[in-house]
């Protein structure tokens, strides 16, 4: 019996602007690449995380720790994202 191929749709919301949602986009990709058999139509959709983002924005560690509230947090916060990118 022949193997079909599956038909997939996948619908991304995410902020261009968010390293996370970038990791997941980079994750995605490689997770697909990985599974060549099936047919994925990738859609990325807008999302603005943070509406409330002044228009010429904050500096990134100042973003962090205002998001976390603790500076500790904010560190590990920030650790966590470059180990996994």
């Amino acid at each position: 019996m022949p193997i079909m191929s599956a038909r997939i749709r996948i619908d991304v919301y995410s902020d261009t602007v968010c390293p996370w949602c970038y990791l997941g986009k980079r994750r995605l990709e490689v997770a697909l690449a990985e599974r060549p058999r099936y047919a994925v139509r990738v859609t990325y959709r807008p999302f603005e995380l943070n509406p409330d983002m002044p228009t010429e924005g904050v500096q990134r560690p100042q973003y962090v720790n205002l998001k976390v509230g603790d500076p500790g947090r904010a560190a590990a916060f920030e650790d966590t994202l470059t180990r996994h990118g």
